[in-house]
């Protein structure tokens, strides 16, 4: 039985709607955290360019990181 599935948000199934930092400020707030949309971006820049490696190991993945990155560095 299938229980959890994972989408990649990054352009690989859909894409999102309006900047990353805007929805999640957004949706703080509903639950009374108040964060502006700059502050939320960059901390997701930062949190998202520390992470560990993908889990499906080097190769063709290093390349879609890379790609994840750039695009991520564009669209915050």
């Amino acid at each position: 039985m299938i229980r959890t599935a994972f989408f990649d948000a990054a352009g690989t199934l859909f894409d999102s709607r309006e900047p990353i930092g805007r929805t999640y400020a957004r949706i703080a707030r509903q639950f009374g955290v108040d964060a502006t949309e700059e502050a939320i971006a960059a901390r997701f820049r930062q949190v998202f360019h520390s992470a560990e490696g993908l889990a499906f190991g080097p190769g063709p993945a290093d390349e879609i990181r890379r790609l994840e990155r750039a695009h991520l560095c564009l669209n915050l």
